[in-house]
């Protein structure tokens, strides 16, 4: 599956390889290898010898076309195309491996641009003056929905489906099939193999019905004229999962999980739609168990971690290991969706996370609001059965 992404692309690439301009840079020497000079024992006279070949270390610019968690697509600045193994690399670009972006490859050893997958890369990272990628916006309307996943239709009949793992969502006339949304994001689409407009490398900022997601609104003090069933009241709950636009949420204190149907009401979820995430909502009437005919729902709101401490702003997803460089793993959820996950901080190797493992990964949204490489604050590696 994880070649499918290259192998469009590669069709489609006109591949001009030429030699590989190699510079010095002398920010680059602390890489170099120490030279070394043997000597005899201390009874006899030194015999100095040649210092042993410093390893060359040097770069190559370019613009990122396609990452599919361990290979690079990349157009050179003498515009051939490559693709180049990234597998051993750190990646260090700010914003993660969005497709459009300006990169620089440091390498070691000899540059064969006839034989790329030859070349040692090292790290991969944003260049000295490097800019943020402006913000586009894509509308259409709603096909489906889940946890990690947001799928539209434009107005040219392009259907384009986005990972949307801790993205801001705003809805406030509710989502439904054939709801009408902006969607903002950072990168470009590329055409897959059967033609279909690929968004895998791209970073989704924000999601709604609206332009602009307005500021949220304070909770409003009880009306003491009202009687108790016109008063607006709450719940909160733990949620379960998201599945043909109904969210089922298990309230606290209760085990039997309610289903909340998210049309025509408001949503809010600052910062994605995560199972065992809580959020709240609000309603007149009466909940008699899991008996919603009695209720009008108004709203459902997740958490605002940024309220809360720094220890419980997390979120968590499981999947399958796909893909891994020296610093990163790119897992595929349960949706069919990749996320690429930084876990240098974390124990693990991505190196000792073959593709196929399942692993469930913590990470805090906020960090992740404007990368493409979710920072991993923890990963357990799950027993399959």
């Amino acid at each position: 599956m994880k070649k499918q992404l290259f192998s469009a692309l590669f069709c489609s690439a006109v591949f001009a390889l030429s030699g590989c301009r190699e510079s010095s840079h002398e920010k680059l020497n602390d890489l170099f290898a120490h030279q070394e000079t043997a000597t005899e024992a201390p009874t006899a006279t030194a015999t100095p010898t040649p210092a042993t070949q410093r390893t060359k270390i040097d770069e190559l610019s370019g613009t990122l076309m396609a990452f599919d968690g361990s290979q690079i697509l990349v157009r050179l600045k003498d515009r051939s195309v490559c693709s180049f193994p990234v597998d051993n690399a750190s990646l260090e670009c700010r914003q993660g491996m969005l497709a459009g972006s300006e990169i620089v490859i440091i390498y070691e050893g000899k540059c064969d641009l006839e034989h790329p997958e030859t070349l040692n890369i090292l790290k991969v990272a944003d260049p000295v003056d490097s800019q943020e990628l402006r913000v586009r916006t894509v509308a259409g309307q709603v096909t489906d929905m889940t946890l990690n996943t947001l799928s539209i239709q434009t107005s040219q009949g392009e259907s384009l489906r986005f990972q949307t793992t801790g993205t801001e969502q705003f809805y406030s006339q509710g989502v439904q099939k054939g709801t009408s949304v902006y969607i903002h994001f950072q990168g470009k689409f590329y055409k897959d193999g059967q033609g279909q407009l690929d968004t895998r490398n791209v970073k989704v900022l924000d999601i709604s019905d609206l332009e602009t997601i307005p500021e949220p609104t304070p909770t409003p003090t009880p009306d003491p004229s009202l009687e108790d069933k016109e008063q607006i009241k709450y719940l909160t709950g733990t949620i379960l999962n998201c599945k043909n636009y109904t969210l089922r949420l298990q309230p606290t204190g209760s085990s039997k999980p309610l289903k909340i149907p998210l049309k025509n009401l408001t949503a809010r979820f600052s910062y994605g739609i995560h199972e065992g995430s809580r959020a709240t909502i609000s309603y007149t009437g009466t909940i008699d168990g899991t008996n919603l005919k009695e209720a009008q729902i108004l709203s459902i709101v997740g958490d605002d971690l940024s309220i809360l401490p720094q220890s419980q702003q997390t979120a968590t997803f499981t999947g399958t290991v796909q893909a891994s460089t020296g610093s990163t793993i790119t897992v595929l959820t349960e949706e069919q969706t990749f996320v690429t996950c930084d876990i240098s901080v974390t124990e693990q190797k991505a190196s000792d996370l073959p593709p196929g493992t399942s692993v469930s990964i913590t990470y805090n949204p906020i960090q992740a609001a404007t990368t493409a490489i979710y920072p991993v604050l923890e990963l357990q590696i799950l027993t399959t059965v």
